[in-house]
Parts: structure tokens; sequence; C-alpha cells
């Protein structure tokens, strides 16, 4: 080889040819005598007119060090499985497109597009796609806990339904995979005092938002899925339509008398069916919400934690586990074990105690 086939940093390059012209490609070696045995390689799969592995050379597919060590091993009918393998990063946007034929919601689909783009990278072929790879994929989450983990988890499951669906596997990977424990349940929650601080301290684009969540428990992206028909100012009532199924969708959700104020200045100026809140998602929600929280001192107090403060709040003015369940839109048993659970101080169990005469 002659000196012009040096890069500046000192490693051979060889042009690899095509059916139709030719490519220089870097042997990653300066390994003069080495370089000679890949060149030979390639020339050889010239003479034996092997295009795919060439062209794989050429496009980038593969490197010619990983080309030549499979060459010395006997390991090429390996490369050019992979050459033929399916690569599932190029489904992502019609398995987005199916998810969003289906009724879900877009802030929905795109975070579970951004959970499953963790494991599912540029490039990731269908050959890599195991429960073995699942396993360590989950395992290797950082910073997120057990109960997010089990959302990535339904996520990539909805991927291998689609995938299914199409013919393009056979076998669920994510069969098999233990799946993540439940976070335990939260019991942080907040007075109405404090939520309305919260309102009134955010700015003015997110007030009637994070009064129609704190005086509802509405779901947030159920919330910001509001249209102006959503909303009956003079009632005060609202309809929540589900994100997860039938019982979520709720006509009749009662809107707390101190949050009417906020929700019909910014009614006023919605004209038509329009969405009440286009502007914000609910990332920009849950951040501005936490913002406000940190200026306020308020710890650990989340714009989802608002829907367990609405439930305790009930709770403690005495209304019963069935009509708290109508305006959540759970189930009973849920509102128990989770919305509505709470620890009494002293002095409430004192005070109950002495109204029975006990």
């Amino acid at each position: 080889m002659k000196k012009k086939g040096w890069t500046k940093h000192g490693k051979y390059q060889l042009w690899v040819p095509g059916i139709v012209g030719r490519t220089q490609v870097s042997t990653r070696t300066s390994d003069r005598v080495l370089a000679g045995r890949i060149q030979r390689m390639v020339l050889q799969l010239k003479d034996e007119q092997d295009w795919q592995l060439l062209d794989a050379i050429r496009s980038g597919v593969f490197t010619l060090p990983e080309i030549y060590s499979a060459w010395t091993m006997n390991r090429v009918p390996e490369l050019r499985a992979r050459i033929n393998d399916v690569i599932l990063s190029g489904h992502l946007d019609p398995w987005v497109a199916w998810v969003l034929g289906n009724g879900q919601r877009r802030q929905t689909v795109d975070t579970y597009r951004a959970q499953v783009t963790t494991l599912i990278s540029p490039g990731f072929p269908l050959s890599n796609f195991s429960r073995k790879t699942i396993s360590e994929w989950l395992s290797g989450l950082q910073d997120v806990t057990t109960g997010t983990k089990r959302k990535y988890l339904a996520a990539l499951k909805s991927f291998v339904r689609y995938l299914l669906e199409r013919e393009i596997i056979e076998v669920d990977p994510t069969s098999g995979v233990k799946s993540p424990k439940k976070n335990d349940p939260r019991e942080r929650w907040e007075t109405q005092a404090t939520d309305q601080r919260i309102v009134e301290a955010a700015m003015p684009e997110y007030r009637s938002l994070f009064a129609f969540i704190k005086a509802t428990g509405a779901e947030v992206s159920a919330a910001l899925g509001s249209t102006r028909n959503d909303i009956d100012i003079a009632l005060g009532l609202a309809h929540v339509h589900g994100t997860k199924n039938a019982k979520r969708n709720r006509k009749d959700v009662i809107i707390e008398q101190w949050a009417m104020s906020y929700l019909r200045d910014h009614c006023r100026s919605a004209i038509g069916n329009v969405p009440l809140w286009p502007t914000i998602d609910r990332y920009q929600a849950h951040r501005h919400h936490q913002a406000t929280c940190v200026a306020l001192n308020i710890d650990d107090y989340t714009l989802r934690d608002s829907r367990h403060s609405w439930a305790v709040r009930a709770r403690k003015r005495g209304e019963t586990f069935e009509a708290i369940a109508e305006q959540l839109g759970n189930s009973v048993a849920m509102v128990v074990q989770v919305y509505a659970k709470f620890k009494p101080e002293l002095e409430e169990r004192t005070t109950r105690r002495d109204v029975l005469g006990l």
C-alpha cells in the first residue's frame, strides 16, 4: 500500500468496491501487515462477487476489523444473518401510528416511545430482542423506581403486541420477564389551604389548570385533554374523560367551589369547544408545580399527589368511599387502599370518640 493510504490518525484505508463504484474505508489499524491481510480479504470478496458483505462494509453496517475477525474465525454466516436481520427501530413510527389509531392520547404515546427507545435504539436488530436482553435492560435502568420500570415494561409490551399483530415476530420475548413490583402507595397529601396557595403562586397560565386538578381530583393527562364543553360553569360540574378504562370516563365530576373563579375567568376567553390548555403538556405542568412548591417551601408534593389530597379531604369531611370512588373513577377498594388512605391525628381520633360517646 502506498503512503497516501494513511489517514491523519495513522490508520490505513482501503478502497472497498461495490457493484457500482467504490468507497474508501478505514482498516482502523496502523499495522502494515494486518492491513495487507485485510486488503487481501477485500480482494477475495470482490473476486467472489460477494457484494452483500462488501456493501455492508461500505455502508458502515460492519467495520473492516469486524469482517476480518469473522473471516478468520469462519463466522461469516453469522454476519450474513445480521445483515438480513429485521431492524426493529424501523418499526417505531408505524407502532406509534397504530397506538394512536387505537385511541391512545398523543402525550401518552410520546411517553411510550421515549421509554421504548431506551432499548430499541437506532439499528437495534430483531436477533437481539430476547428475554435476556429485556431483563438486563430493565435491571439497568438508572434513577427510576420499580414502579416506573413497570411502566417501561408496559410500553415495551405495547410495541410487542404491534409486532405480533403485524407478524413481524412470532413469539413474545417479554413472556417470562418478571414484572417489577409496584411502588408503595404514597400517603402525601395537603390541605385545601395549601393547594390554594400553590394555585395562587403559580404563573397565570397554570392557575386554572392547577385549580381544576386540585378541586376535582382529576388525573393530569385527563385534565389537559379537557375542552370548553367539558366544564359546566353554571352547575360546577365537569366531564373528565377516562385515560385507562370506561370507569375513568366521568360526566358529573364535582368542582369544589373555591376553584370556580379561576375556571370562570379562564373559560370566558374560550370561544367554541376548544381545548382549555392546548399549550401545556404534562411535563411542563409537573415541572412548574414542583417549582412553585419549592418557592413556597412545600416539600415532596407532586401535582399527581393532588388526587390523593382531594380524596383525603373528602374522607375527612365525611364523604363515603363510594362517593369518592365515583368522583375519582376508581373502585372502592382502590380508594380505601390508596387514594383516601391517611393516618388520623390523635386529636381527630379523640374527637371522633367523643362524638360517639365512647
